[in-house]
This record gives C-alpha cells, sequence and structure tokens, in this order.
C-alpha cells in the first residue's frame, strides 16, 4: 500500500470514528447532531460528472446492489483528504451495514472498507463487494466493539 493510501485511509478512519462517536454521545444525551459526515459534504451527482471509469464503475454496482433492489443507499463525493483530491462512494445498507471506496483523481483505488458505524475493516475489494450479496462481515470485524453496543 502507498503511503498516500494509508494516510487517506488513516484519515477516513478517524473521520468515520469521530462522527460517529458524535453520534452516540447525541443519543446518550437525547438531542441530534449538529452536523453531517464530513465525506458527505461535496456530494457530486454521478450522472452530471466525468469520472475516472474505476470510480463510475464502483458508483454503479452499488447502485446496482443496494439501491435499484431497494435495500440501501449509494453517494458520491469528490473532496480533498490530506490535500489529496479523491473519490468516496458510500454505500449502506438501510440498517448499519456499508462499504467505502476511495479513488484518487485518475481511479486508482486507494482502498475499499467495510463499515459497521465507526468501524471500518479495508480489504480486498472484491471480498468486501461480495459481501453486499451475503450480508456476512470480515473475520476481523468485531460489531462487538462499536460504541453502541455498549449500552
Amino acid at each position: 500500500m502507498s503511503e498516500q493510501a494509508a494516510q487517506v485511509r488513516q484519515q477516513l478512519t478517524e473521520e468515520l470514528h469521530s462522527y460517529w462517536q458524535e453520534r452516540y454521545q447525541a443519543y446518550q444525551e437525547g438531542r441530534e447532531v449538529g452536523r453531517s459526515l464530513n465525506l458527505m459534504a461535496q456530494r457530486i451527482q454521478a450522472a452530471d460528472a466525468q469520472l475516472p471509469a474505476a470510480v463510475e464503475e464502483a458508483y454503479r454496482f452499488y447502485q446496482e446492489n443496494l439501491v435499484e433492489r431497494d435495500i440501501g443507499t449509494v453517494s458520491l463525493s469528490h473532496l480533498p483528504i490530506n490535500g489529496i483530491p479523491v473519490y468516496t462512494i458510500m454505500a449502506s445498507t438501510d440498517g448499519d451495514d456499508g462499504w467505502l471506496e476511495v479513488y484518487d483523481d485518475v481511479g486508482e483505488c486507494l482502498g475499499v472498507g467495510r463499515t459497521y458505524l465507526e468501524l471500518v475493516n479495508w480489504g480486498d475489494r472484491d471480498t468486501l463487494r461480495n459481501q453486499v450479496e451475503t450480508g456476512e462481515y470480515p473475520p476481523e470485524m468485531d460489531r462487538g466493539q462499536t460504541l453502541w453496543a455498549q449500552d
């Protein structure tokens, strides 16, 4: 893995953890979170953008396998992470299952992650995408470690 990919993955992992920690704190206090996930702040419409082929293919995969089956959502953003312009594809089921794919401006994959609330497990693209169909999680991902399981 390149240093650039490692930096981007680390920043995204920290962002997800921070956001979900805020949501958990708000939940405990009976209030709403005052911000949305930063990764969603610069959303773009896939149909309106000229995307690298790998980004377009990733977005289409989740569109077909989650949105068109009416079991989830997918969003596409273009934003800087540590000064590196990246595309992020965030997909989630109607529950808490999720996937995150990150590409640089030319379509080089910087990481594919399986998410569950604030937890992220970075891994192999094909293995993690297969989990869209199976609903399984990577063996390394212990969902009992999420803040929400602490109640």
